[in-house]
């Protein structure tokens, strides 16, 4: 049966009330991504995401039925208590591993806010013979209010992750979260036991920081839908209190810190709805700026150009910089930060692939070359400018095919019936690579050919250290270069200098550049 269908079927037997909400289309035209989730009774039970509302709509009925027949009561009809909420063979199970773990203070009862998760998954794991692991993930926050992030994993299967005032409490809601996950995924097995629907792990003095509140049993449906209904594709504002919220990393396991910058962290995260790692990019948000230039950065789509999946906001402790350090300011505390889900491209970046290189492969550095300015017109052409090219921030994907990427300082041109360029942030870039107009507010896309003629030097030119670097570094930004490089590339020593022109009239546009670039390929193909 349609598993639409078969929700709905049991919704209507139970008298419950179901909605699909669209909560985002995203991608190009013919590729387009969208994603749904399944409100029952106006409580989150599923997410769905494919290529088509009735595809996501389906994986978000599935899981909603899962959810539901493991619950066994409709939501919001009753609050779980423990003796409701377990079948027998958790009671047996309770009598034992429930009572070592007790009350935080003596005003509270023997409820399931004192079940002992972690010594029944480890007692399910001994009957089963499985392998059962606990893996500390993240620590957030200041000391005196830490959070910690935890991940159960049974045979090496990852289960979304458990948050907590401290570790034990993090691994007892990771544990939780895997046994939840495996009735899910096995309803019929017996062994496995079926826990209340709602976690309620902490309370009291115990969870002053990460306590769910009575009030929010929507704050944990996350959980019933495998960790990822957090991890929203629209940027949509966070009602909840930061206290009461999971961890802003749900439906992400394996996370791992990538780089880090005066524009937030960036992370290697594996997301278990489709056991693909992307890069997440965590920056804090503190207007509306940051959903603007998203979902303006959402529809850029070309293959030399690192893709933008999904964004959501959350609240988390940092003393990160701000998405713009011109715009926003720096304190340290609970901030609303903006998370960006991307593609992830696991072969490095140019800056290292350059610092690698023994000897210089011309036709391997200009392919290179080519793909970075197919990018680069791309950018232009739907009238934006990156203003932050350099070798670290172009990328190699598993094909080795080039993606230009960190596009949080991409900003609208100025249009084509104007004759100045827009007021921008002046020194906006890296200043290295910055043409010599960004240290003032007026400049346009000729910035990122300044730029580009910089990458194309590097591309060509082994400088011996760090320091040999430094020195013609100058000099080559003043057109001045080296005897050398204009003996060996005499051609591309023409381009590069009308590229670094002081005057950025002069420069070549992006599509000029490319057309150059074909006309020297053709060139040398006749000269062999």
């Amino acid at each position: 049966m349609d598993p639409k269908v078969e929700f709905n079927v049991f919704c209507a037997k139970k008298k419950l009330i179901p909605e699909f909400r669209l909560i985002s289309q995203t991608g190009p035209p013919h590729d387009p991504w969208f994603t749904v989730h399944l409100y029952v009774q106006n409580e989150m039970f599923g997410e769905g995401q494919g290529k088509s509302k009735k595809a996501a709509e389906k994986i978000a009925a599935r899981i909603g039925l899962a959810a539901l027949q493991n619950q066994g009561i409709p939501p919001q009809a009753q609050q779980p208590t423990a003796a409701a909420s377990l079948d027998p063979v958790q009671s047996s199970l309770q009598g034992s591993a429930a009572t070592a773990e007790p009350p935080v203070n003596g005003s509270e009862s023997q409820t399931a806010n004192h079940i002992n998760y972690i010594g029944i998954l480890n007692e399910l794991c001994q009957k089963k013979s499985w392998n059962t692991n606990f893996r500390d993930v993240d620590r957030y926050g200041p000391d005196h209010e830490p959070k910690f992030y935890c991940v159960a994993e049974v045979n090496k299967q990852a289960y979304p992750e458990g948050c907590g005032r401290n570790k034990k409490q993090a691994r007892k809601k990771a544990a939780f979260l895997a046994l939840h996950a495996l009735k899910t995924e096995n309803p019929n097995d017996i062994l496995i036991p079926a826990i209340p629907a709602l976690y309620t792990g902490e309370s009291g003095s115990e969870s002053s920081s990460v306590s769910e509140s009575n009030g929010s049993r929507s704050n944990d449906r996350w959980s019933l839908a495998g960790g990822t209904t957090q991890a929203m594709s629209a940027v949509p504002e966070s009602t909840t209190n930061s206290s009461q919220s999971p961890s802003p990393f749900a439906g992400f396991v394996d996370i791992s810190k990538l780089s880090s910058g005066g524009f937030g962290k960036v992370f290697k995260a594996l997301k278990t709805l489709d056991n693909k790692y992307y890069a997440v990019k965590k920056v804090k948000m503190h207007n509306e700026k940051c959903k603007l230039e998203v979902e303006a950065l959402a529809n850029l789509d070309h293959p030399n150009i690192v893709r933008y999946f999904h964004s959501w906001t959350g609240m988390d402790y940092s003393s990160d910089t701000s998405y713009s350090s011109s715009s926003f300011s720096d304190t340290d505390g609970m901030n609303k930060c903006l998370y960006i889900q991307m593609e992830f491209c696991e072969n490095g970046d140019l800056k290292n692939w350059i610092r690698k290189m023994k000897s210089v492969d011309k036709i391997k550095s200009l392919d290179i070359f080519r793909q970075i300015v197919e990018g680069v017109v791309y950018i232009h052409s739907e009238k934006r400018i990156h203003r932050d090219l350099k070798p670290a921030n172009i990328f190699f994907a598993k094909d080795m095919r080039v993606k230009i990427g960190d596009l949080g300082l991409v900003t609208q041109m100025s249009s084509e019936d104007s004759t100045e360029a827009l007021i921008r942030t002046d020194g906006t870039g890296t200043k290295s690579y910055m043409a010599p107009e960004q240290d003032y507010s007026n400049y346009n896309s000729e910035v990122d050919i300044f730029a580009l003629g910089l990458i194309l030097v590097e591309l060509l030119y082994l400088f011996g250290t760090v320091h040999e670097k430094n020195d013609e570094w100058g000099k080559i930004r003043n057109c001045q270069m080296p005897e050398k490089f204009v003996a060996n590339y005499p051609v591309e020593t023409y381009i590069i200098m009308s590229m670094l022109s002081t005057d950025p009239t002069k420069r070549p546009t992006a599509t000029k550049l490319k057309e150059l670039l074909e006309e020297k390929s053709y060139s040398d193909s006749r000269t062999y």
